[in-house]
């Protein structure tokens, strides 16, 4: 997955998005694997056009992108609650397991879903919320791991990929 992909992914695009919304000719769409640093300015407009940002913003929202680091492909349970304990900003679920992961990241609903509950209880529920789900998994009879990885995936945002794979972002990356 390249940078461009990891960028697009935040916006909820594809690179078909950008060669169709932005009527790219084919010597450009290879110039879409290059580093940030070394974008074309039509590239860069063409992905302006597509996630609906000025040129300005999306170069520099590449280049961060493109100094953090690239996102960490985990297969297994092991490898996924080593990427929760250095904090990736992303990480791609792949394989089998990616199924697994879907079903724990969809059950947690996501940030707008509950603004308002939360806004309305003054904080109340969560916190509420957060003891009656800490004393469910105290007597549940599910590994200590699984635990582990359902509890993690609440402060990362879960896309489904087109190719089966599982992209996980940090929440705090929205904002």
């Amino acid at each position: 997955m390249g940078l461009i992909d990891v960028y697009l992914q935040k916006y909820d695009k594809t690179r078909q998005d950008v060669i169709e919304q932005s009527n790219m000719e084919k010597t450009q769409k290879l110039n879409l694997n290059q580093e940030a640093a070394s974008y074309h300015a039509e590239i860069i407009k063409a992905l302006s056009i597509t996630v609906d940002q000025d040129t300005e913003t999306v170069h520099q929202e590449l280049q961060m992108l493109e100094k953090e680091k690239t996102p960490f492909k985990v297969y297994t349970q092991e490898e996924l609650l080593t990427a929760f304990k250095r904090k990736e900003p992303y990480i791609i679920v792949k394989g089998d397991y990616a199924r697994q992961v879907e079903s724990a990241a969809g059950t947690s609903l996501s940030e707008k879903d509950t603004m308002g509950f939360q806004l309305g209880s003054r904080g109340l529920a969560l916190l509420a919320g957060e003891v009656i789900y800490q004393i469910m998994n105290l007597f549940s009879k599910r590994e200590k791991q699984e635990l582990k990885v359902e509890s993690k995936i609440k402060s990362y945002q879960a896309v489904l990929k087109e190719n089966k794979d599982v992209l996980l972002y940090l929440r705090l990356l929205d904002y």
